[in-house]
Parts: structure tokens; C-alpha cells; sequence
């Protein structure tokens, strides 16, 4: 019994140890980062996209190095805010970084829905605003093409389940994605400019891309 009761003894401290640098330090991390990713939240519902971006990338860089899940997660909320603050080319290639294979555990499928999800709008904004600023399909099919690809892959693998709320927004935004590709320049123009595309309309898109076309 003493001597079970010594071993006892000697493991408390191992397994304080143990708390420490594996769930403990990831809470710890988590504690930093969490409050965070509140800020960008309460940024981007107030509008203030730039600075959302900011609380976002902030909250990546406190989270635990390993925390997988939760970086992922806040890179695409920083994609996301950057699509709507007016670059959404750029937060198209954030998340296509994220989309790459890695070693290592894969993640979880439920965020790798989310971070297409976000690839798509971000391609479907781009296009929007290239096609308002350029009547040459050179310019915006290929987004346009990507947006309509992601979305009808996200909507058929969601019919299969019972998640009928995401099905029917995958649906709206293929059927959003098929109008544009569809639609006449002058008829488009002629519709109310979705916020993400007139805030990238400001930046300038099309000259952009150009640019970084001819690098």
C-alpha cells in the first residue's frame, strides 16, 4: 500500500506537468486568443472590416501553435473580413492556402465546408466587381466559373445530409452564381451592388488583378 501510495505521490506532480504543457497550455492559449476573436466579431458586425482583419490575424497568432482547428478557423474569419472590407481576390488566395494538403491530422470536414463556403463568395465578389468594371469574360470567368464549381459541389454533398438550412443556402448562391455568369453587363449594372463588391469596386479590382498578371 506505501508503495502504491508513493507512486501516487510521484505522479501528481508528472501529471501537473502533463496539464501543464499539453491541455493547460492550450487553455491558456485559448484564453488569450478567445477575447480576440470577440474584438473581430464586434468589428466586423459594426462594419469596421480593416479592423477586424487585424483582432482576427491577432487572435491566430495567440492561439497554441498546434491548435490546428482554431487557427484555421480564425484565418478564414480574417478571409472572410477581408473579402468584405473589399479584397476579396486576396482573401480567395488566404483560403486557398488553407486548402492545400498538409500532413499531418486532416481537418475537420464541417471547416473545410466553411473555408470553400468563403473561397466561393470571395470568387463569386471578385467576379461580381470585374464583370462591372470589365465586359472581357478573360477578366472575371475564371472566378466566376470557380464560384459556381465550389457552390454546386457544397450544395450536392449537402443534399445527401440532413442539414437542409446549409442546403438551401448553397442552392441560392449557385442559382446567384448562374445569374451572373448569365447576365447582360447593362442588366447588372442596373441592380442594387452587393456591399463586398461595391467596397471592392473602390479598391479597384480589376486594376489589381492586372497587375498581378503582369508580374
Amino acid at each position: 500500500m506505501r508503495k502504491y501510495a508513493l507512486l501516487a505521490w510521484c505522479l501528481a506532480p508528472l501529471a501537473v506537468i502533463l496539464f501543464h504543457f499539453t491541455t493547460g497550455q492550450r487553455l491558456w492559449f485559448a484564453e488569450k486568443s478567445v477575447p480576440l476573436r470577440l474584438l473581430g466579431e464586434k468589428a466586423e458586425l459594426a462594419g469596421n472590416y480593416k479592423k477586424a482583419v487585424e483582432h482576427y490575424l491577432s487572435a491566430e497568432s495567440a492561439a497554441h501553435p498546434k491548435d490546428l482547428v482554431l487557427r484555421t478557423r480564425l484565418r478564414i474569419d480574417a478571409a472572410r473580413a477581408l473579402m468584405l472590407d473589399g479584397s476579396p481576390l486576396e482573401a480567395a488566395e488566404q483560403i486557398d492556402l488553407l486548402l492545400e494538403p498538409r500532413r499531418g491530422r486532416p481537418l475537420p470536414t464541417t471547416l473545410v465546408a466553411e473555408a470553400r463556403s468563403t473561397l466561393a463568395l470571395a470568387l463569386y465578389y471578385a467576379a461580381y466587381t470585374l464583370r462591372l468594371e470589365s465586359s472581357s469574360p478573360d477578366m472575371w470567368k475564371s472566378e466566376a466559373d470557380g464560384a459556381y464549381q465550389i457552390f454546386r459541389d457544397l450544395y450536392q454533398s449537402e443534399i445527401r445530409t440532413e442539414q437542409k438550412t446549409l442546403s438551401v443556402f448553397y442552392a441560392r448562391n449557385l442559382e446567384a452564381s448562374v445569374r451572373l455568369a448569365r447576365a447582360r453587363k447593362g442588366e447588372l449594372a442596373s441592380l442594387p451592388v452587393p456591399e463586398a463588391a461595391r467596397a471592392a469596386l473602390e479598391r479597384g479590382v480589376a486594376s489589381k488583378k492586372r497587375a498581378a498578371a503582369s508580374e
